[in-house]
Parts: C-alpha cells; structure tokens; sequence
C-alpha cells in the first residue's frame, strides 16, 4: 500500500495502515542490523527475497495475510542459522499485526536455541507495538 493508496481512505484506515507499517519496519531494522536475510510470502506460497525495508514495504498489503520470515546468520542464536517467521494479519488494530510467530533451525543438527531467538525477538516486538500505539492513538 503506497501513500497515495493511504491518502483516499477514511483517517482511522489511515491510522491502522501506518501503525502496521511502524511495527514491522521496527522488527526488520532490528533484524536487518543482526545480519538477517529476509523474505516474504504471499498467496503464491513461496517466500520471495525482500532487499530491504522499503521493498518490504511496497510488497505489504498485497494480501490480507503474509509470512515474513528472517533467517539470521549462524553464530547469532545458535550455531546453525536460525529462522524467525512472523504470520502478519492486516486489518486488525494496526499494532496488532504480528498474529503469530515461530523459530527453528535450517538443519537438523542439534544446538540452535529456539529460546534464544525469541528472547531477541519478544521485546523488540513488544516495544515495536507499544511504541506504534502510542505514535498513533491506538490501545494496546
């Protein structure tokens, strides 16, 4: 969803759009600065390689649900490299976008920690969403 897309919706639309936006610009820059890779899936069914956090951005919104997964290199959680995907719902209360989350290893070698990775990720998401209630007027 561009901003000219954003421009013609009622304000409160408006508002939810931005607040998505916010939490998950937040969690892939946290991502991004540990080195992570990121990829994003659609109604295709494949995760498709996402450059940045601005080509993340024009490919939100093109469903009303996607998975955006960031695998992190190995040495940063665990050994092997370790995989965060987040289950993005739109539409909801706009910091409420996260619907759902898991980790896990790209191999089946033992020695990556699932702990580890959702001990990084739990307080940055909760401060991603306390923040963008907060910029944009919405409870959570």
């Amino acid at each position: 969803m561009t901003m000219t897309d954003l421009m013609g919706l009622h304000p409160s639309i408006q508002n939810r759009a931005r607040a998505e936006h916010s939490v998950i610009r937040d969690i892939t820059h946290a991502a991004l600065k540990l080195g992570a890779t990121i990829a994003l899936r659609d109604e295709e069914d494949s995760f498709r390689k996402v450059d940045d956090w601005y080509d993340l951005k024009a490919r939100m919104h093109d469903t009303e649900s996607q998975a955006l997964r960031f695998t992190f290199p190995a040495g940063t959680f665990a050994v092997e490299e370790t995989r965060l995907c987040l289950y993005l719902v739109y539409g909801n209360d706009g910091p409420d976008v996260v619907s759902d989350y898991g980790g896990g290893i790209t191999s089946d070698r033992t020695g990556a920690s699932l702990e580890a990775v959702e001990g990084w990720f739990e307080p940055v998401w909760q401060k991603a969403v306390a923040d963008s209630g907060r910029k944009f007027g919405i409870a959570v």
